[in-house]
């Protein structure tokens, strides 16, 4: 039988084939990302700061989900984790098949059955975002799903892809110059980054907290037992054993004290016994810091001569001893150690007249060091390995403080 005519004889044009499109498997990616390709144990840690600058880039940009889509494939499970959760803040499943393409797909097949919880439902939860919803399957059921329905689906988003947002049209070459640039400013910035690291981790860190322990300290102490086994964590994870930790709680004078050691559980565990010291005989706002600088800055403490060396200074108050405050941080920037503040927020009825910024920020200056409020309890961590590991780092650090505490409990970084 012939094509259907119409009344006058003409027979209807038969619709045009669909055009062909090759769905990519990921084979440019490494080309493209070559840190992401660089598997090296010893650079994972630059890997994960890539990985999670990639997933705060709004609007997502189609090299974005390429890059995260090779991230999948790192040998270190925190990665893929932290892979996982940047492709889950992309909400439109046609972007991430367009982009994505046949690649992703065949990826997060492969994770719906991994061992770890986060890994396995994130990579369920993005399959069935493309999918357009569905029910949970197993990997086979995923394969037999892509030969019934899915191939086709995702040819159908590499012919009409959508566009980015602000854009009218989708590029007409996801792998455009202005991605390209974009990605090459985000590599040369993590390798920045990476280096400062990969320094620190030669040098080794000595770190000592100097902390007020009086009564309106009582939150921000709380705050600190209680995320101190993560703080170490942290330190554990980024410095990989060349940390080294101790303390000084002072009030209108030293209460306790702890040398530098680098047994971090137990450093953990010897401040989840600090205890607010109460006196009833003090009648003033300021504070013993002197005393408090004096006993960190000892040789006593165990300080390394090639380390880097900071004492953090937390509290919400100003000195008793400004004048002996500043000798000590002028003599402490001559020992290279840098005293960094971290400002808690002080009662609001001292606030006006005994404020403490002015004091911490010339403590800081004297020493080299850098002052930080804690304006909210949320960044005690972030804020205390900021100025532990570097200032200039602090949005890489704040970027992986968040994301791990997203996917904790989804993987050991070094993949055991």
């Amino acid at each position: 039988p012939g094509a259907p005519e119409p009344a006058g004889g003409d027979p209807v044009p038969a619709a045009p084939a669909p055009k062909a499109v090759r769905l990519d498997r990921g084979e440019g990616d490494a080309a493209e990302f070559p840190l992401l390709a660089d598997r090296s144990p010893k650079r994972w840690t630059e890997r994960a700061f890539f990985v999670n600058a990639l997933a705060e880039v709004r609007p997502a940009r189609p090299y974005v989900v390429r890059a995260l889509r090779l991230a999948l494939a790192d040998r270190f499970p925190l990665n893929r984790a932290f892979a996982l959760r940047g492709l889950a803040r992309i909400a439109d499943g046609g972007f991430l098949r367009a982009y994505g393409s046949r690649g992703l797909f065949e990826a997060l097949r492969g994770l719906v059955a991994d061992d770890e919880d986060y890994v396995a439902r994130t990579s369920q939860d993005l399959l069935l975002r493309m999918a357009g919803g569905g029910s949970e399957r197993s990997a086979a059921e995923w394969s037999a799903w892509w030969e019934e329905a899915g191939q086709a689906l995702f040819a159908d988003s590499a012919r009409h892809p959508p566009a980015t947002a602000g854009e009218r049209s989708a590029p007409a070459d996801p792998a455009s110059d202005a991605d390209r640039r974009a990605a090459a400013r985000l590599t040369s910035q993590t390798r920045a980054g990476f280096r400062v690291f990969s320094k620190l981790r030669s040098q080794g860190l000595d770190l000592c907290f100097a902390i007020d322990v009086t009564k309106s300290m009582t939150d921000e102490l709380a705050r600190m037992r209680a995320q101190v086994t993560e703080i170490t964590s942290f330190m554990q994870l980024l410095l990989e054993g060349k940390a080294r930790l101790g303390y000084v709680t002072f009030g209108d004078r030293v209460v306790q004290q702890r040398t530098l050691t680098r047994k971090l559980p137990a450093f953990a565990r010897s401040v989840e016994e600090i205890r607010i010291f109460d006196d009833p005989n003090d009648r003033s706002v300021e504070e013993a810091i002197a005393l408090g600088l004096e006993a960190a800055l000892t040789r006593g403490m165990g300080w390394r001569r090639k380390a880097r060396k900071v004492v953090l200074l937390l509290g919400d108050a100003p000195p008793l001893d400004p004048d002996r405050c500043r000798r000590l941080a002028e003599l402490a920037g001559k020992k290279g150690v840098a005293i960094n503040g971290l400002i808690a927020r002080p009662p609001a009825k001292y606030a006006t007249r005994w404020p403490p910024r002015p004091a911490f920020e010339e403590i800081a200056r004297l020493s080299g060091g850098s002052v930080a409020e804690l304006e909210r309890p949320e960044d005690l961590i972030a804020r205390i390995l900021t100025l532990s590991l570097g200032t200039d780092r602090e949005e890489d650090l704040r970027r992986f403080v968040h994301a791990y505490r997203e996917v904790t409990g989804a993987a050991d970084p070094r993949g055991r």
